[in-house]
């Protein structure tokens, strides 16, 4: 049993587990293949998770907590203002040219097929999307504070609409959309951020054509 436990608990193999659910979520993906991938035994499996949903969901809070913190790292820096989010955004490009995106993200494609199937998923996700808003939500009221962002902005609204764009660009990644629909769709949000910056920059970026040929 020793040697069950450390196998579960190995960095590496927990990370193929995490790999591989986020690959192919939680229904395409069978106790046959965890176990071809991972070399888990089938004992470790409900022994220490009780069954494939109880080690999809602890690969969901290996996730969160491991790779959310990263992604969303240049937010937490609330007094870079829009280039904070400038920052945040345009690491998604880079991360699509690198081909490192071609999963988008584990809780986001999650949310689209699991939440109805169980309470604690549907937790997980409502978490991350909180956090998600709050993280914007501090900095458009950091920068109304400054009068950097005009006062009429809800930033709660704003924060709202932020997210549905993480949402709706990182679902795109996962169907493999061209490297120019991402640009586009990207640009197009910095570009509308800058609309309601009082000080009308473009945060130091090129504009682009929503009509741009898509690559």
């Amino acid at each position: 049993m020793a040697q069950i436990t450390q196998r579960v608990l190995s960095e590496e193999v927990l990370d193929k587990t995490m790999q591989l659910f986020w690959e192919k979520g939680f229904f395409n993906t069978s106790i046959e293949e965890i176990l071809e991938v991972t070399g888990f035994n089938r004992a470790a499996i409900y022994n220490h998770f009780g069954d494939k949903k109880g080690l999809f969901i602890a690969m969901l809070q290996r996730y969160r907590a491991q790779i959310t913190p990263k992604l969303t790292l240049p937010l937490t820096n609330q007094s870079r203002g829009l280039d904070a989010v400038k920052a945040f955004f345009m690491q998604f490009i880079q991360l699509h040219k690198s081909n490192s995106l071609l999963h988008g993200c584990f809780l986001i494609s999650t949310a689209s097929d699991f939440p109805s199937h169980s309470q604690e998923v549907t937790v997980l996700i409502q978490d991350f999307i909180d956090y998600l808003h709050q993280l914007f939500k501090n900095i458009f009221d950091h920068m109304k504070s400054n009068k950097e962002l005009s006062l009429a902005v809800n930033s709660k609204t704003l924060a709202d609409y932020m997210v549905g764009n993480v949402f709706g660009l990182l679902t795109l990644c996962r169907t493999e959309a061209s490297k120019g629909v991402v640009e586009n769709q990207t640009q197009a949000i910095l570009n509308f951020l800058a609309t309601l910056s009082t000080k009308n920059k473009c945060l130091n970026t090129k504009r682009v054509s929503l009509t741009t040929k898509r690559s």
